[in-house]
């Protein structure tokens, strides 16, 4: 009878020891704060509070939302061991901001067209733990990161009248940045139907601060004198689902 009752807390503990294969896509939601990226949305917005306040022109360009959030995509393919899961990860998330409008200053428009947007791509290797029969995991991952800059710019000024230290760039700026990454996440399960699943999950992620590259050469938007770095880490939430396959 110990025995029996030891055999059935394994069970629920552990996963079962068949193997099989495991397929998962979910929505990801990431919180980021990209750094020097977010010292260049605070610029801009200190130069059209200038443009407005100081030099009194009338129009409305909205400021710019600093970066705090992404949204992506993330699928993975796992195969099931005895006490294990193994697998592949990819995942693909977006953050941008913009603005646009126009400022009229003694009978002249001036336009102004601003927007930034980061895509972050990664791929790597995972590992899963599953507990309680798999209703609850704890899992880790690591590999490959690329992060790409866009920025497209037109900031029309009055010359003469402009003294503000910062005038935000105009034309387009392409630049990108790779690096490895690391996670670490918990994910709570609901089974559904046999070999289906709907998932929550959460985690920590993080990379190295790099600068970024533009053919070869750094960047700098935000005016400091110093080439922009990019920095990701932070939480992240997703819900998703899971179909395995079992052999």
């Amino acid at each position: 009878m110990r025995g029996t009752v030891l055999v059935l807390m394994a069970a629920l503990v552990f996963p079962a020891s068949a193997t099989g294969l495991v397929t998962d896509a979910a929505i990801r939601w990431m919180s980021l704060d990209p750094g020097d990226l977010n010292l260049f949305v605070g610029a801009v917005n200190g130069a059209l509070e200038y443009f407005a306040s100081e030099l009194g022109a009338s129009g409305v360009v909205p400021p710019l939302e600093g970066f705090r959030r992404a949204m992506g995509a993330a699928v993975g393919e796992g195969v099931d061991l005895w006490l294990l899961r193994v697998g592949v990860e990819f995942t693909l998330s977006r953050a941008e901001t913009s603005t646009a409008g126009v400022f009229s200053l003694d009978g002249q428009d001036y336009d102004v067209a601003l927007s930034v947007s980061l895509r972050n791509t990664r791929l790597g290797a995972r590992l899963v733990f599953p507990l309680f029969g798999g209703l609850l995991a704890v899992g880790a991952s690591g590999g490959l990161s690329y992060t790409s800059l866009e920025y497209l710019g037109a900031f029309q000024l009055p010359d003469d009248r402009w003294t503000f230290a910062f005038i935000p760039p105009s034309g387009v700026i392409r630049c990108g940045v790779g690096a490895f990454y690391g996670a670490a996440f918990v994910r709570a399960s609901l089974p559904l139907i046999l070999g289906f699943r709907l998932y929550l999950e959460t985690g920590w992620h993080w990379q190295p601060t790099l600068p970024f590259r533009c053919d070869g050469e750094s960047v700098d938007l935000n005016g400091d004198g110093k080439a922009d770095v990019l920095q990701l880490f932070g939480l992240w939430l997703a819900g998703g689902m899971e179909i395995s396959f079992g052999f």
